[in-house]
């Protein structure tokens, strides 16, 4: 189960990075462009990029508090020894068996 969901995360993990980069990339090589005015396209998307980039800020911080907090708690886990893994008996459901 753990990794059926391992590989989306992982994509939309890509895929985010992806777009903040290409989204840096943009700025970078459309800062000094030749503004036709009010109707300019490349001032439109920078305004959309730097709207996207300010939400993605707003996020980013609580993204990194719980990675930390997630790799803490896998740590202090494995630090602590396997796990007992008892059988799933009927015995372990509390099960009765009336005959």
């Amino acid at each position: 189960m753990r990794g059926n969901k391992r590989i989306p995360a992982l994509i939309l993990g890509i895929g985010m990075l992806l777009v903040l980069l290409s989204s840096f990339a943009f700025i970078a090589l459309e800062a000094d462009h030749d503004c036709r005015g009010e109707d300019c396209e490349i001032c439109e998307v920078l305004s959309r990029i730097e709207a996207l980039l300010q939400h993605m800020a707003v996020y980013s911080p609580l993204l990194a508090v719980s990675a930390v907090c997630a790799a803490a708690l896998r740590f202090f886990r494995l630090r602590g020894g396997a796990r007992v893994r008892r059988a799933v008996t009927l015995v372990f459901w509390k099960v009765r068996l009336n005959n």
